[in-house]
């Protein structure tokens, strides 16, 4: 019998969050699925330098779809990581974006969010 706590699960909040072991290979089907074509995959070195960015790039492009990497996230990222994130993803021309890692990247990732979605500077939201 499997751990309850290792298996995967996810939630909308609006759009779907996956989690949990294995989650990872769904990823690619799961932005086809919302008309996803060309994704910008964030994380920082860490786990670049660890392999997971490119494995995880790897199952995306598997999936047929193109993709950028921006791995410069720091610990309690800067303004200026947002902007480099928020510049790149329109520079790209991506249409879904990825948060690969723990709270430093979702928080740089939903401040570029904030960024292309608003078309405000973030001390404009403050």
């Amino acid at each position: 019998m499997s751990d309850p706590a290792l298996s995967s699960f996810g939630m909308d909040w609006p759009n779907p969050a996956l989690f949990g072991r294995g989650s990872v290979v769904q990823l690619g089907g799961r932005l086809q699925g919302i008309g996803a074509t060309r994704v910008l995959l964030v994380s920082d070195a860490g786990l670049e330098k660890a392999g997971l960015v490119d494995r995880v790039a790897g199952l995306l492009r598997d999936a047929s779809l193109a993709v950028e990497t921006y791995t410069g996230v720091s610990p309690n990222p800067r303004e200026a990581e947002v902007e480099a994130i928020h510049t790149l993803w329109a520079a790209a021309g991506c249409d879904a974006i990825v948060a690969l890692g723990g709270g430093s990247t979702i928080d740089a990732v939903k401040g570029a969010c904030l960024r292309r979605f608003t078309d405000r500077s973030l001390d404009s939201l403050l």
